[in-house]
């Protein structure tokens, strides 16, 4: 594991404490939810690869349910121990999760097929904060760089207005979201959806 960007790690503890003090939650991610499930790439994805937030992180819960009312196939990710993967897996409902890595729900990899089918998927970014470009500030492990570089997948960030900021330090294997939804709305950072740069290292 590579040495951590100092000034990534200094802003990382800023922001989590902004994150961690944040007042109404919950109404704040009801908010959110309700402007990605209005989203059209949201209404003509046929998958869902959606992360389980934890802590202070964007809910997600209210999205789960409802994707898996519509009938959207719903992925939730898994991370083997050791290698620093991550793959999505199928789930028909939240009693097939159990608690994994980091206290985390994850599926069962024995009873769950991994996912492979991008070009119909919607994938749900979570993240300390977002930029204006689409960049975000992580925990530092790079499973979402990885999992994204080289597929032309759309990738949508959740976050809270206070954790939007104007520009974020990056390195230049981090992966950037096309879309970014906060309880104001949502907006396009890049519209368009080429082929993801290849990932030449961990997420610093």
């Amino acid at each position: 594991m590579g040495v951590l960007n100092p000034s990534k790690q200094e802003l990382r503890k800023k922001l989590l404490e902004v994150r961690d003090g944040l007042e109404h939650r919950r109404e704040r991610e009801e908010a959110i939810a309700e402007n990605l499930l209005s989203l059209p790439q949201y209404r003509r994805a046929a998958s869902l690869l959606l992360y389980i937030g934890r802590a202070s992180e964007v809910g997600t819960a209210l999205i789960l349910r409802r994707a898996l009312e519509q009938g959207k196939e719903v992925c939730v990710p898994y991370c083997p121990p050791g290698d620093g993967a991550m793959f999505f897996c199928r789930i028909d409902s939240t009693e097939e999760l159990k608690p994994g890595r980091y206290g985390i729900l994850e599926p069962d990899p024995k009873k769950s097929l991994d996912h492979t089918d991008w070009q119909t998927a919607l994938c749900l970014v979570p993240g300390i904060a977002f930029d204006r470009l689409g960049y975000r500030l992580g925990y530092g492990k790079g499973y979402y760089d990885r999992f994204l570089a080289g597929k032309k997948i759309v990738a949508a960030g959740l976050c809270y207005r206070e954790l939007v900021q104007q520009e974020l330090p990056r390195e230049p294997h981090d992966q950037r979201v096309q879309i970014l939804i906060t309880e104001d709305g949502s907006f396009a950072v890049s519209p368009q959806c080429p082929e993801r740069k290849e990932f030449y290292g961990r997420s610093q």
